[in-house]
């Protein structure tokens, strides 16, 4: 038994558990054997998310500015004297936000899959499979902070998301001239149903896109993409998908 029980490790999780542990026994469950693993994301976010964090150490680049491709060959370029975006190493920054959770006092279990739910009495059980062992755990509070499918949000009967966009992202080993602007590309030729990313990161570079599920598997887009930017030679560290 505890009083809150949160159903996610990432950022969203363990910024609640850092603000309710040093009060009330609170308890995040993560799906994932490692806090930050695997990672869905660009890494770009504004300023204040990693301020508001305090996750400076996670910084791998900062923007001042946005270059649109558009479809018909033309672009446009905004910039500011003041940095718009940050380039965080995700991984880090869900660790950094999962530490003061723990620093606060709350309970992490890891490789702690939300199965389902119950309630009765104002209290709720929640099934969870634990390294391969079904447990129950009762609190008077759940809080589902699983994500875009998640299923806490099924259990207690949400809809379910109406579309989804399935992306891909690859860390190559080439370093950008200008470390200051992201691109933007957009069509239906580039990213059906969202767009196009390429975002400098010191000595590497990201290239990235989502594509509506509609429009099928998302790497096809990529390699095109690539060749369009005559990236396609270059030395690949990494790639994400989900």
């Amino acid at each position: 038994m505890t009083d809150l029980v949160i159903v996610g490790g990432g950022p969203v999780g363990s910024t609640v558990a850092s603000l309710t542990s040093s009060s009330i026994s609170t308890v995040i469950l993560e799906e994932h054997a490692q806090v930050g693993f695997p990672v869905q994301c660009t890494g770009l976010v504004a300023p204040r998310v990693v301020e508001n964090a305090s996750a400076r150490t996670s910084v791998i680049n900062s923007l001042n500015g946005v270059v649109v491709h558009f479809p018909s060959g033309q672009v446009l370029e905004v910039s500011s004297q003041e940095t718009k975006a940050m380039v965080i190493d995700r991984t880090a920054f869900d660790r950094i936000c999962s530490d003061r959770a723990l620093d606060a006092g709350a309970s992490l279990r890891t490789d702690a899959k939300f199965l389902s739910l119950s309630r009765s009495g104002g209290r709720v059980r929640i099934e969870v499979r634990e390294k391969r062992e079904r447990k129950s755990i009762d609190s008077p509070l759940l809080i589902g902070a699983d994500g875009y499918k998640s299923k806490v949000s099924r259990a207690i009967g949400l809809e379910p998301t109406h579309d989804v966009v399935r992306g891909i992202q690859v860390d190559l080993n080439h370093s950008m001239d200008d470390q200051r602007k992201v691109h933007m590309f957009l069509g239906r030729t580039v990213a059906p149903g969202f767009f196009g990313w390429l975002i400098p990161c010191g000595d590497f570079t990201r290239v990235g896109l989502g594509v509506s599920r509609r429009h099928g598997a998302p790497s096809q887009y990529l390699h095109s993409l690539l060749r369009t930017l005559e990236l396609d030679g270059a030395e690949r560290k990494r790639m994400y998908s989900g």
